[in-house]
Formats: C-alpha cells, sequence, structure tokens
C-alpha cells in the first residue's frame, strides 16, 4: 500500500516528452538525427588507448517505450488504489499549467511516438469459478491431394460459406470424414500411413471435485459411403499412481458404442469428466474407422481433465492465522514489557545492624535465660555495680581476669560476669557484703513477676457482669409486675468470703 504507485507512469511521460522535444525545439538532443556522425569516445592515445563502444540510442536505435501498469481492480485489492478523496496538494503534478501547455505543442509528435497504447484494465482476467472445457485439433496431411487443398485453403483462407449451414456443399466421392472440421479421407490404401497419427484432437477439462464438467465433438460425413465407426483405448505410459497400485477409478465418461455414420449424417460424441478426487487425469482414445481413412494414420482423441479441489475452510483458517498474530503480538508485548520492569528495580532497603534496637529487658533475658527481668531488681543491681566497684576506678586495682580490667565501670547485664566482678573485690567484707546483696536480687528475680493488671481486669470484668445480670433480674420482675404475673420465688446463696478476699487482693495490689 503505496501511494507512490504513479511513479513509473510519470516516468514514462518524461521519457516521452524528452523525446519528443527535439523535434519543435533547439538546443536538446543536437545529435538526434545526425547519430551516424557520432564518434565512439577512447580513453588514452590512438595506440594504446581503449575505444568506447557506442549504445543503441547512441547510434540512432532508441528502445521502444515500454509501458508497464496494473488494471484498477488489482490497485483497489492491494490497497494502491485511494480513490477521489485523496488530497490535491499532493497530486498536483498532471495539473501543471506549464506540463499542459507542453503536452498540447508536443500532440503530434507524441502521438507519432507513443502509436501503442494499451489498455492496462483490460488485461484483468475474471474467472467465473463455472467448469471450463476447450477443444483443440492438429491436423497432419497426408497424402498430394490432401497437402494441395491445405496449401490451396491457406491462400484462400476460409470458405465463405462456412458460416452459413443451410448451404450445402457439394459432396466428396467415396469415403470421407470431418473429424473435428478436419479432413479424414480415403487414400485409395489403408496401410501406407500405419502407426502414425493423422488428426490429433485434445480436449481439456477443468472443474471442481465431484463437480462435472461437459464437452462435445462433432463428427460428419462429407462423402459418398457409410462409415462404420468404433472406439478404441490406447495404452499409456506407466505413471507413480500404477507402480502404488492405487485403484483405478473412472474419471470421464462417453458412449463407446460402435455404430455407422451414413452420409451427409452428423454424429455428435458427448464427453463428460467427473473427479472424486483432486488432480490432472489422461485417457487417449482412438477414432477407428471401416474403409480405413488417411492411409492407416489415426484419429486420436486425448483427454485431458484438471480436478480442483475447493479451499472451504479458508475463512477459518484466515481468521485462527488473525487470532494467533494477536496472540503474539500480546505475548511479545507482555515479554518485552516484563523486561523492560525487570531492569527497573528499587534498591534493596539496608539491612538494620544486629543489636540497634534491642532493648535491655531483651538483652537482660539474653544473657541471662534461667532469670526473669524486672526493671525495679536490675536498677537496684545496676546501682549496686556503681557503689561496689566506684571507689576501685582511680584508686584500687582488680584483677587480671576481671571483667572490670581495662573497661569502663558499666555492667553488661549478665550475672556471671557481675559475680566474677564481685569475686575480684580485695576486701573480704565488702566483697561478702556485696554478694549478699547480689543474691537477695537474684531471689527476686528466680519468680516470675505477678502482672496486677490482669487482676484489676478480672475484677472490672466481673463487676459489669454482676450489674449486668441484676438490671436484667430487675427489669423481668418489673415486666411480671406489668402484665400481672404471679411473682416468682427467688433464692440464692450469697458468698461474703469471695468478695472479701477479692477485696483483700485488691487493697494488696493497690498498697
Amino acid at each position: 500500500m503505496n501511494q507512490s504507485e504513479d511513479y513509473r507512469l510519470i516516468q514514462e511521460q518524461r521519457q516521452l516528452i524528452d523525446h519528443s522535444i527535439p523535434t519543435t525545439g533547439y538546443g536538446k538532443g543536437y545529435r538526434v538525427g545526425s547519430e551516424f556522425w557520432s564518434q565512439p569516445e577512447r580513453i588514452g592515445d590512438k595506440l594504446h588507448g581503449l575505444m568506447m563502444t557506442l549504445t543503441r540510442t547512441q547510434r540512432g536505435y532508441p528502445e521502444p517505450l515500454t509501458h508497464v501498469g496494473r488494471p484498477s481492480q488489482i490497485r483497489l485489492e492491494t490497497g494502491t488504489e485511494f480513490g477521489d478523496d485523496k488530497s490535491d496538494y499532493r497530486y498536483t503534478w498532471d495539473k501543471n499549467l506549464y506540463l499542459l501547455q507542453r503536452r498540447e505543442e508536443l500532440k503530434a509528435v507524441l502521438k507519432e511516438l507513443d502509436f501503442s497504447q494499451p489498455d492496462i484494465d483490460g488485461l484483468e482476467v475474471i474467472g467465473t469459478g463455472q467448469p471450463f472445457t476447450s477443444v483443440s485439433v492438429q491436423f497432419f496431411p497426408r497424402g498430394k491431394e490432401l497437402r494441395s487443398e491445405t496449401v490451396t485453403d491457406e491462400k484462400e483462407n476460409k470458405d465463405p460459406l462456412e458460416d452459413y449451414p443451410e448451404v450445402i456443399s457439394e459432396a466428396i466421392h467415396g469415403p470421407s470424414l470431418q473429424f473435428c472440421r478436419q479432413p479424414a479421407r480415403w487414400l485409395g490404401n489403408s496401410s501406407s500411413y500405419q502407426g502414425e497419427i493423422g488428426i490429433a484432437a485434445r480436449i481439456t477439462f477443468e472443474a471442481l471435485t465431484e463437480e462435472k464438467a461437459i464437452s462435445k465433438l462433432n463428427v460428419t460425413n462429407d462423402g459418398t459411403t457409410a462409415i462404420w465407426y468404433n472406439w478404441q483405448r490406447l495404452p499409456q505410459a506407466q505413471s507413480f499412481k500404477d507402480v502404488l497400485g492405487e485403484v483405478q477409478v473412472q474419471r470421464f465418461y462417453f458412449n463407446i458404442a460402435g455404430g455407422v455414420i451414413f452420409p451427409g449424417q452428423t454424429i455428435t460424441f458427448t464427453f463428460l469428466f467427473k473427479s472424486p478426487n483432486a488432480g490432472m487425469f489422461n485417457e487417449f482414445w482412438e477414432f477407428c474407422t471401416h474403409p480405413v481413412l488417411l492411409g492407416g494414420a489415426s484419429l486420436q482423441v486425448s483427454l485431458h481433465g484438471i480436478a480442483l479441489s475447493e479451499d472451504k475452510l479458508a475463512h477459518v483458517r484466515q481468521s485462527l492465522e488473525e487470532e494467533l498474530e494477536d496472540r503474539e503480538a500480546l505475548t511479545t508485548v507482555e515479554r518485552l514489557v516484563n523486561e523492560l520492569l525487570e531492569g527497573v528495580q528499587t534498591p534493596e532497603r539496608p539491612a538494620t545492624p544486629v543489636n540497634t534496637y534491642i532493648t535491655e529487658e531483651e538483652l537482660f533475658c539474653r544473657n541471662n535465660p534461667q532469670l526473669y527481668y524486672k526493671h525495679s531488681v536490675v536498677k537496684s543491681m545496676k546501682d549496686l555495680w556503681v557503689q561496689c566497684f566506684q571507689s576501685h576506678k582511680d584508686g584500687e586495682s582488680v584483677g587480671p581476669q576481671s571483667p572490670m580490667a581495662g573497661t569502663e565501670c558499666s555492667w553488661n547485664l549478665s550475672v556471671p560476669d557481675f559475680k566474677q566482678a564481685l569475686l575480684s573485690i580485695p576486701d573480704e567484707a565488702s566483697r561478702d557484703e556485696a554478694l549478699a546483696l547480689l543474691n537477695m536480687k537474684l531471689l527476686e528475680l528466680c519468680s516470675p513477676q505477678n502482672d496486677g493488671w490482669h487482676d484489676l481486669l478480672y475484677q472490672i470484668c466481673y463487676q459489669i457482669w454482676q450489674e449486668t445480670m441484676d438490671q436484667l433480674v430487675g427489669i423481668s420482675m418489673l415486666l411480671r409486675t406489668l402484665l400481672g404475673m404471679p411473682e416468682k420465688d427467688l433464692w440464692g446463696e450469697p458468698i461474703v468470703e469471695d468478695i472479701v478476699d477479692h477485696k483483700k487482693s485488691y487493697q494488696r495490689w493497690e498498697g
């Protein structure tokens, strides 16, 4: 679908105008008409140089103008015919005023140079899809009389009375036939040309499978003798189908029975072709006569059939191909988009350093998995650490194996390290007092901490539940009174001890 399809036509017109201008104007093509005096060019000197050969145009024999084009229907089918709605400002070459003026001036010369104006639209052949048949005949003259008659017929062209069926020509004495409008006559003997071909008729059929094509062949007795005839099938060369042993299927049908043709009688033989499958098929038959005509030369009829298969699923296949193309395009686009997105990725977030956001409770439980964390106790242990080792920071030194050696006075929340550091105190009294205090702290850390908040929630929930039940009982009694229903005996056992125990525990938690 190219909008420059008219470029070839424009070039042809330019070439034609270029050849026409020298006949009317001056200065262009001064060699036109005198090409005989054109001298070939030479490269180098006369002795050792090269002589350039002149072209046909330079010698005065220009090549004729060649027209190349396509019919309008073909252009419409291929999408190169855009109709009358195309913009005029893009196609203004033919409407140039100077071009129109020059064409008018060179009108006579252009007509003489381009005398052949082909009808491009007439080159289009549109098929009908109907069965097609054709009959062709090849005549091989035999004998002096037939040769002379053939030469005479060629000179005199055709019989002027041939197109008038009511005019009957004079009968030929002796046996004679018109076989497909070709003469087959008695030559005096029946064996002088035996084994040769006298007349060869070819009948061609073309149809779709399971459709029949019909053709006819006329035989006229234009002599004065009745002629007996019969059909005889000729052997064919062995084909691949015969080698493979395929079943022979009859595809050509006509009446092969013999008969007699009386003088002046015309017999029409009807041939029918029908094939169940596609392919090209041939049969060869001989038309035998008695008496024998053409000196024994045979009258042959060759049947050629072409069976075409109709593509009934063309629209289905086309729709499938379009669907597959759409799927292929969609898959390709998805793959390209995925590859593009894979190349555009957000950098991964850097990992958080270990123990950056670890809490004091987590660190204590990690160093002392057998103890429970209590904030107040751990805080008092830190104060004990400061009291024990603050006086030894500047004055007394600690042991070489102590965790305090060479470090600042801070506890790492490890109880074993705490004990090791206390054992390194040189003063025995201070050491024993510190160890006793540490043991007291550890005893508190051995038991889990009671969560008083859960006890408080339990008391609150229990109190709300009691109030709800009391309200339900009060509303039910009110409804019974309003509806005049008898009173119902209620009984219950107050649990004074539980209430007292809960009040004591609550007060203990607050204290």
